[in-house]
C-alpha cells in the first residue's frame, strides 16, 4: 500500500505538469511511449500455444514422444516474440498519429479504418509466412488484438487532447481538449481510488471471483459514487481551472458513464491476464504493475469522455 501511494505521489505531479504546461506534442509523444509499452507487455503475456506451437508438458507425453533435438528446431519459434512486436508497435504508433492528425471524428474513423486493414493484412501474412503452430485463429487475434486494444484506444487521447481545434469545435482552443483529457483522468483515478477503498472496508459480495477476486460489488458502487462526485466538483468548484461549461446534468452522466467504463477495462484486463494465467502485466511501475495495469480503465474511459464531450458540447455544453 504504501508503495503504491508513493509512485502515485511521484508520477501524477509528473503527468500532470506535461499535459498542463507541455503542450499537444508532449501527449502524443507519451501517449506512443504508452502504446509501446503497452504492448510489449501485451504480447509478453500472451498465452503460451498463442503463437505458437502447442507443447505437452505431461509426463505420460514425455515418456512416449522425447523432446526434438535442438538442431531440428523450428527457426520460426526464434522470431515469434520479435516479429509480432516488430508489426504491432509501429501498427499502434500508427493509431496514436492517426488521432493526431485527425480533424474531427469522421475523419479519425476514416484513417482508423486504414490503419486497421494495412496492419491486419500485414500480420496475415507474417502468419503465411512464419507461423507453425495449431492454434491458427487464437494467434490472429491475439496478434490482431493487441494493436487495436492498445493503440486504436489509445488514440483517442491526442483526439481528447485536440478536441477545441479540430472539427465543428475549432476555435475553441487547446486548453478546451486539455482540460477534458484531465476531466476524464481526474474521474477515472476518483473511480478506481474509491473502488479500491470502499471495496477494502465494507466489501463482501464478490463481483467476478473467476476474473478479479478482490473485486466486490460494494467497491464497484463506491467507485461509481466517487466518479459522479469528482465529475461534480470538477463541473463545480474547481469550475475556474478547467472550464467545461457543463450544464449541471452532464457531470453527473459523464462521470456515470467513466465510473462504468473503468471499472469494464479493469475487468477486461482481468479478463486478458486470467487467459494468459499471470497476476500483473509487468512491473514497471512498483507496487503498482506493468503499463497496461495502469492503462486498464483509461482505455475504455477515454474513449467514453471524447464521444460524450463532443455530445456535451454539441447540446448545451
Amino acid at each position: 500500500m504504501l508503495l503504491r501511494l508513493l509512485t502515485a505521489l511521484v508520477g501524477l505531479p509528473v503527468l500532470f505538469a506535461a499535459l498542463w504546461w507541455g503542450g499537444g506534442h508532449w501527449i502524443v509523444l507519451l501517449t506512443l511511449l504508452a502504446a509501446g509499452l503497452g504492448l510489449r507487455e501485451f504480447y509478453r503475456m500472451r498465452p503460451m500455444e498463442s503463437l505458437g506451437p502447442a507443447e505437452s508438458s505431461s509426463p505420460e507425453c514425455d515418456l512416449v514422444t522425447p523432446p526434438p533435438a535442438p538442431a531440428v528446431r523450428d527457426t520460426a519459434e526464434d522470431s515469434k516474440p520479435l516479429l509480432p512486436l516488430a508489426l504491432g508497435i509501429p501498427w499502434a504508433a500508427a493509431f496514436v498519429l492517426g488521432g493526431w492528425v485527425s480533424d474531427g471524428t469522421r475523419q479519425f474513423w476514416i484513417i482508423a479504418l486504414a490503419i486497421f486493414a494495412g496492419g491486419a493484412f500485414l500480420s496475415l501474412l507474417w502468419l503465411i509466412a512464419f507461423y507453425r503452430g495449431r492454434q491458427q485463429l487464437g494467434t490472429a487475434a491475439w496478434l490482431i488484438g493487441g494493436p487495436v486494444y492498445v493503440g486504436f484506444l489509445l488514440a483517442h487521447i491526442p483526439l481528447l487532447a485536440q478536441l477545441g481545434d479540430t472539427g465543428e469545435f475549432s476555435g475553441y482552443g487547446y486548453e478546451l481538449g486539455r482540460d477534458w483529457l484531465l476531466f476524464a483522468l481526474l474521474t477515472t483515478f476518483a473511480t478506481d481510488t474509491g473502488a479500491y477503498f470502499v471495496g477494502r472496508l465494507t466489501g463482501r459480495h464478490k463481483m467476478a471471483p473467476s476474473l478479479s477476486p478482490g473485486k466486490t460489488w460494494e467497491g464497484a458502487a463506491g467507485g461509481l459514487a466517487a466518479a459522479i462526485i469528482a465529475a461534480l466538483l470538477i463541473a463545480g468548484p474547481l469550475y475556474r481551472y478547467l472550464n467545461l461549461d457543463l450544464v449541471w446534468w452532464q457531470p453527473v452522466l459523464i462521470g456515470a458513464a467513466v465510473g462504468i467504463a473503468a471499472q469494464g477495462g479493469d475487468l477486461l484486463e482481468s479478463k486478458l491476464k486470467r487467459i494468459a494465467d499471470v497476476k500483473d502485466a509487468g512491473r514497471l511501475f512498483p507496487g503498482h504493475g506493468g503499463m497496461l495495469d495502469r492503462l486498464d480503465s483509461l482505455l475504455l474511459t477515454i474513449p467514453t469522455v471524447y464521444y460524450l464531450a463532443a455530445l456535451a458540447l454539441r447540446y448545451g455544453g
